[in-house]
Formats: structure tokens, sequence, C-alpha cells
């Protein structure tokens, strides 16, 4: 709380620096505990700032922090837990059992993602506002929430390129903490079916740079996988419109109805001026048992004047326990709008059903119906596949038939057939070596371009227990005789050598679908990681592809080559960590990547960090991006009277827009406290920060600044100290200096409370070279206190003694 007089200038728009008499409180506040025998209450307030906020006070949500509070540097184990979560100044929770009252950050979509799990009205949302969840079991399960939020939703699908980055989201700066990342392999002939996801985790996963909205990972994304099924990263999250205020509500309801059955229903209506949505689904489940799902689900949107349905219904069953049923219906109409659920294309209809039956333990049956229909493009691919699966004596036998009608590349009109007769052999190992053979055979005289007749040889070798060598070679009949090949090596042994005690090696070297030269699309790859020691590995990445096949519905418009060089080093006993990696890709999306990053120990006394990356790429918005951070800290194991921390870090970023920029920001920041004595404690800090702004059309902008603090506590007795702060803000290029030094002097009551009288002789506050933010000059009284232990009234610690202080 602050009562001051401020007389002088006036500082326009700013209501904490007007000339008179004014009035300030503020204050933070958080309590989680039990109250009436079985309620978990959770409070948390903040008046000056919201309470996930970052020292510029940017906005955050769903961010566990660690990262940015560089624990490390500091030498001890100390770990960070976030358990308020709230973009703004205030959370609340109220729980009982699995029903909770809550203000502060939620998710919107579904937890599960079973065939029941509403996939078409799943409005899956990171937003801040008010959440009511009713848990009843057996009885209901509904949830009502609502928010009024300056964010808008984005997804974005991005062709992996082969290589770790960097990666583009089409909006930014993004809201921190909103990105939700999978990587989604798709068939490339039915362009719904989705063969494989991968949901990422920030840090372990990938890194992203909100501010720009590139993303690196910690791996290269193959562009395809080994059958040339196209990869996706799938990214969505929230950012910030230009002038947005959006309202938003929702209600969902899971309803048992009894007899294993379940109504589902959601309403959901953003009441944005400029581009109001609507969203409503309902869904019922029937549950038989534990393997007999049925489910069927309806949603309709609203958006941008326009109405649009989607239809899905599944079902998913285990009558024995050696067969088992699948079978889904999906339909989306060209208008359905839905960016926040699921993966589906609008215009198409989709059939799927599954058959596996295991009658004997050496014996399977597979039948699997695929439909995709595109009704925007006209597109009709369908398949049947039927396949039996025989062991005899280890040789491994496989058969099948497989039908598919596809529409003409060069007519989409035209309905073209094949129908492919499908053999497989894997021959027992004898002598190291064991034979591979199959036969895809086109029964008709219409044939599939995509899938031609064609024979494949194998030979796997195990050359000895810790290497094996496998080759193979495939002829494809079509107008000519072609082929493709494949060769591997893969081994782990040790080597008795006390330096190099194991050696892990991969390699594949593989040219697919090679169909007649330059219109095929064509793929050679390997992927090495190297152990050279327990600590060290050294990994190698190599993509190339090549070509455009214009008879894949999913192909590649480009031939590039994509290589990755990486080292970890993660010695057990020194302390420290270290990574690097280097990525380059060539074509028409051209990138390198180059990343560092270390943090350790030296010694007992010093920890470092450190990490740069630099990036560039051919887009034509963010072109060359670099960041880096070096921390060097001093914490004496043997004494704690003194701890310093350096810190340097760089950042340039340069966007080539119609008016292309250069921006550079340079800071060198110093922190130290001492205290040489129970009575005195001193705290300082230092910073300069020089950047430059260059941007096309107008006059550089050059601007060097530096930060001067000091803080000084002297404590008179145990319930008395004293405090004397000066800072100094200097802007170079105008000669603007601003001063700022109080005076304070604080008496403890009790322990956890502190009463405060001081004066403000210049006014001026300012917040880590960010932000400023100017305060009136004048006298002022403060007010700390921790609820936790508040005397007789909240918790159990009342009087301050000497041994408290000690």
């Amino acid at each position: 709380m602050d009562i001051h007089l401020l007389s002088g200038q006036s500082f326009e728009n700013d209501p904490k620096a007007k000339a008179g008499f004014n009035f300030d409180i503020g204050g933070s506040l958080f309590t989680q505990g039990t109250i009436f025998d079985d309620y978990l209450l959770t409070f948390a307030l903040d008046t000056r700032r919201k309470l996930n906020a970052l020292n510029d006070d940017s906005n955050i949500m769903f961010r566990d922090r660690a990262e940015d509070r560089l624990y490390p540097i500091y030498g001890d184990s100390s770990q960070l837990n976030q358990i308020v979560t709230s973009n703004s100044n205030v959370f609340f929770k109220l729980e009982k059992d699995k029903s909770s009252l809550m203000f502060g950050d939620f998710n919107t979509g579904f937890v599960s993602a079973d065939i029941t799990t509403p996939r078409m009205s799943n409005y899956n949302r990171v937003l801040n506002g008010a959440r009511l969840k009713l848990n009843i079991p057996q009885i209901t399960d509904l949830e009502v929430f609502g928010a009024i939020s300056r964010q808008m939703f984005n997804r974005d699908e991005i062709r992996a390129a082969g290589v770790s980055g960097p990666y583009y989201t089409s909006k930014y700066p993004l809201v921190n903490g909103t990105e939700r990342i999978i990587i989604e392999t798709r068939d490339r002939t039915f362009i719904n079916r989705i063969l494989k996801t991968t949901t990422l985790t920030r840090l372990s996963d990938y890194n992203i740079d909100y501010s720009t909205g590139t993303l690196i990972f910690s791996q290269p994304i193959a562009s395809v996988d080994e059958n040339l099924n196209p990869n996706f990263i799938i990214i969505t999250y929230e950012y910030y419109p230009q002038e947005l205020s959006n309202s938003i509500v929702g209600v969902k309801l899971n309803q048992p109805l009894g007899f294993g059955l379940t109504l589902g229903g959601n309403y959901i209506r953003e009441l944005n001026p400029s581009a109001p949505y609507q969203l409503a689904g309902v869904s019922l489940t029937e549950k038989i048992g534990e393997n007999f799902d049925i489910s069927a689900e309806y949603a309709n949107s609203f958006f941008e004047d326009k109405y649009g349905s989607s239809y899905r219904a599944g079902i998913s069953a285990k009558p024995l326990d050696n067969l088992s049923l699948k079978g889904e219906y999906q339909f989306v109409e060209k208008d359905f709008s839905n960016k926040t659920g699921n993966s589906f294309a609008p215009g198409t209809e989709r059939y799927f059903g599954k058959l596996e039956y295991k009658p004997f333990d050496a014996t399977s049956l597979n039948i699997e119906f695929n439909r995709d229909k595109n009704f925007t493009t006209g597109h009709l691919l369908q398949a049947l596949n039927t396949r039996v699966n025989q062991d005899i004596f280890s040789h491994i036998v496989s058969g099948g038939l497989e039908f598919r009608q596809f529409s003409n590349p060069q007519n989409i009109n035209q309905i073209d057939n094949s129908a492919l007769a499908i053999l497989n052999y894997k021959s027992p190992t004898f002598y190291n070596i064991s034979l591979n053979a199959s036969r895809e055979q086109n029964l008709l005289s219409t044939q599939d371009f995509t899938r031609p007749t064609q024979t494949t040889l194998g030979l796997d070798y195990a050359l000895t227990d810790n290497l094996k060598l496998y080759a193979r070679q495939a002829f494809f009949e079509r107008d000519k005789l072609t082929t493709a090949t494949i060769i591997g090596a893969d081994t782990t042994f040790n080597t008795g050598l006390d330096v190099f005690n194991s050696l892990n090696m991969g390699a594949k070297y593989q040219i697919d679908s090679a169909i007649d030269g330059r219109s095929a699309q064509t793929r050679i790859g390997f992927n090495n990681r190297i152990n050279l020691i327990p600590e060290l590995a050294l990994g190698i990445n190599f993509e190339r592809v090549n070509g455009n096949n214009p008879n894949l519905n999913i192909s590649m418009d480009e031939s590039y080559n994509a290589w990755s060089f990486s080292t970890e080093y993660f010695p057990k006993n020194l302390g420290f960590r270290a990574s690097a990696k280097y990525d380059f890709r060539d074509g028409l999306r051209a990138s390198n990547l180059f990343n560092f990053n270390a943090a350790g120990a030296l010694g007992d006394d010093f920890g470092v960090f450190g990490r740069f990356m630099y990036n560039s790429s051919s887009e034509l918005i963010r072109t060359h991006n670099m960041d880096a951070l070096f921390g060097l800290a001093y914490r004496p194991l043997n004494s704690d009277f003194f701890n310093a921390l350096f810190k340097y870090q760089l950042r340039k970023n340069h966007d080539g827009l119609e008016f292309s920029s250069d921006v550079l920001n340079n800071i060198f920041s110093f922190e130290g406290f001492f205290q040489p004595s129970y009575y005195w404690e001193v705290y300082t800090k230092l910073a300069w920060k020089n950047s430059y702004d260059i941007t096309k059309g107008f006059n550089p902008v050059y601007s060097n600044i530096s930060l001067g603090l000091a803080r000084i506590t002297y404590k008179l007795s145990y319930n008395f100290d004293i405090v004397g702060e000066y800072r100094n803000l200097t802007q170079f290029e105008t000669l603007t200096s601003l001063n700022d030094f109080i005076t304070e002097i604080g008496y403890f009551p009790m322990k956890d409370l502190r009463l405060a009288l001081g004066y403000n002789f210049f006014g001026y506050n300012d917040k880590d070279l960010i932000t400023t933010n100017y305060n009136a000059q004048g006298p002022y009284i403060g007010l700390t206190f921790k609820l936790g232990n508040f005397g007789d009234i909240w918790g159990q610690n009342n009087v301050l003694t000497k041994k408290d202080l000690q």
C-alpha cells in the first residue's frame, strides 16, 4: 500500500504519475488447504501483475517455468512446481472428488481418446476464465465454462522436411504455453487414414520461440516413412490478433443413461464480432461388457455465414478371444469447420472395416476395407484387402488378395480397377542366413500405377552375433522393367577397449518405388548412431527425396537432400552435459540450423549454462534467427555469504517482409548478493543493453541503455530493519538519466508480518530493462505478511524469536 504526494510533471496516460495526492494499494496472496472437512481450496491473488506473467509481463498459460528460472546455474537441486495456472491476476479452485469450481487456465478438450470420444465436436482450446465441473460417477458429468479472451485459435499442418528445423507457424507471436504438437503419418493413397500419431513434449522433443513462431525439434522429422507415406507436423496454438475481444461460452455433457448407454453433447459459441463461430454436437455410446463398444456422433458448425454438418459412427468388438472387429463411417460436409478437433478433410466420406481372426496359434486371418471419397476434387479410392499368415515350422508364409478401385489421375471422372495377388515368404535361419521373397501380381488388364506387378528378393545375414547385413532387390513390371535396391547393416558389439568399449551403428540405403525414373517419387536415407563411449554419442541422418509423382494423392513437389549431424556428451561423474547439432536441407525449402547447449558445474563453486542457436530459411517471412544465452554463477560450496551471477543474452532476427528488418539485442547483466554478517545484506545488479533496428525505408535506430541497482539492508534488532535502495537508468543516445532512491524502515511484530514506512525521493521504477513504470514521489507505507504462519489466526507460529532469525 502506497500513499504519496507528487509534485512536478505528470506523465501522460499514466494514472500512477499524476500530480497531487495519490493513494495506491497492492498485494499478493496464495493459500491452499482443506475447508469444510472434505473440500480443497486453492486461491492466489496478485493485484499488480498476472500470476503467470513472465518478467516482461508477457502472457503465459499452462507453462512450467523451471527452464526460465535457470536453477541449474545456482548449483542446487531446487525444483519449481506450478500449482496455480492463471493468465490473470487471480486463481480460484474449490474441489471435491472429481467436481470443481475454478477460475484460471483450463483446457476445453476431452481427455480420453478411444472410439467413444467425440471427434467432430471436440473443442480443444486453452482459455482463461471460469469453469464448473460436476462429476458424480454413474450419475452425471457436466461441464460449463466461459471466458473473455483476446486470443484466437489456429491450426497449422506443415509437411515434414527431413530436418529438425526451422519450421514456422503461420501466425505469431504465440501465446506462451498454448501449443500442442503431434506428428501424423498419413496413408499416401487414403488421404483421411492416419496410420500413426505421436504426441510431442516441449523441451524433450522440441523447442519453440513464441515471438517468431519458430519450431526446432530435437530429432529430424522424416518427410516420408519407409513406405512413402507422408509425415505431417500438426500444431495447434493460440495467438493474439489485432484489436479483438472474444467472449466464449461452452457446455459439455456426458450423461449415463443406464445399461451401458451414455449420452454426450456439447455446445460452443464464440461471440466474436468479426467472425462469430458456433459448434454443437451430440453423441451416443453403448458399452456392452468390456469387449463391445458402439458410438454415433453428429456435429454442426456455423462459421463465415455458412452452416456445415458431419456424421460419424463406429464399432469396436471382441466377441471371442481370437476375434476382433472394428468399423467406422465418417461423412464431413465441405462447409463444416472445427480446426480445434481431430484431423479430417471437409468434403469427404470414408468407410473403414477390419477383421482379425486367429483360429490357431500359428494362423491368422486379416480382412480390411477402406473407401475414401472426396466430393470437392471428385477423387475416389477404395480397397478390399484379405491376408492369411501361416507359420509352418518357422517358415512364415502369407498370402492374400487386394482389390482396388480408384480415379484415373489423367481423367478424374474415369474409375479404374485393379486386383493384386500377394504372396510373401520368410525362411528360418540356416547358417546365419534367412531368405525373404514376395510377389505382387496384377490380375486385371487395368493396373494401379502406384502398385505395379513386382517381385522382391532379399537376404538377411548375421555375420556375427553383433553384426547383421541385409539386402533387398525389387523388380517392377510395367511398360519396362525397372528395379529398386535396399541394402543395410545393423551392429551392436563390445570392442573390449577402455576408450571405445561399445560401438552401435546402423545404416540403411534405399530407393523406394523407382518405377520409371524421373516421374516417380524416390527416397534414399540412412540413420546412424554411434556410441563411442557410454557418455558420448554421434548421430548422422540423411534423406534424399526425388521426383513428383502425379499419381500419388499426396506427393512431394520438389527434390532435396537433408543432412543432420549431432553429438551428445553426458559424462556421469563430471556434473556436465553438452549437445550440438547441425542440419542442412537444399531444394525449394532450403534451410540451415546450428544448435549448441551445455550446462554443468565447474568445480565445487562455479556453475555454467549456455545455449546458441542459429537458423536460416528460404521462407519469405522469417529468414534468419540467432539466439544465444550464457550464464556463469558463483556459489561457494563451503560458505554462502556471497553469491554472484553473470549473464549474456543475444537475439538477432531478420524478417523478410515487404519492409525487411534486422533487429539485434545484446544484454549483459551481473547480479550479486553479499551478506558478511547477520546484520548486513547487500544486493546489486548491473546491466547494459545494446540494440539496433534497421527496417527498409526507415532510418536505423540505435539504442544503448544501462541499469544500476543497489539495495542495502541493515537489521537493527530482531524486530527492525533499515533498507536503502538506489537505481539508475541511462539512455546514452538521448542523454537521459533517471534516478530513484528510497529509504525504508521495517518492523516485524510477528514472524511473517512486516510493516514498513518509507520515502521515495525521485519516483522512478524499472523492470529489468523491459518495461517502465513511473511511480509517484513521496512517502509510502507497506504491509507484507504470510497467512501460512499468521499467528493464532491462521497457523501456529506467532512470536518472533532469536532462534527464528538465526
